[in-house]
């Protein structure tokens, strides 16, 4: 049994290969879409490429963050004795920060072992 040669490959192997470079496109397409979002985000520093599952969560984050401050309810104290004032987009910082700071891992070990089931 001799092998065909890549000139003369069979219908298989040309849907083989468009499937993968379909899907290598897909992925381009997403990693630059998860990279966009990224930089939307505020006290994300650009030089920062963060797990897709943070970036998402930071992106949800700072939308709650955005409700919050459209809503105008919130009211945080900046320094001991002075007064409440209205939550804004710099107060994100915290946020972002000790978002980028937990460990991703950690998060899902935790809900793991809470529920004894894995989630997403």
């Amino acid at each position: 049994m001799t092998r065909q040669s890549s000139s003369s490959s069979s219908p298989d192997e040309h849907r083989r290969l468009r499937s993968t470079l379909k899907e290598k496109k897909r992925n381009i397409e997403i990693n630059d879409a998860f990279e966009k979002l990224q930089r939307q985000l505020p006290h994300v520093p650009t030089s920062t490429r963060l797990p897709k599952i943070k970036t998402l969560r930071l992106a949800l984050k700072y939308i709650e963050h955005l409700n919050t401050i459209l809503s105008g309810d919130k009211q945080i104290m900046s320094d001991y004795m002075a007064a409440p004032r209205p939550l804004c987009i710099e107060d994100f910082a915290a946020v972002a920060m000790q978002e980028m700071q937990v460990s991703s891992y950690l998060l899902l070990s935790c809900s793991t072992t809470a529920t004894g089931i894995r989630s997403a």
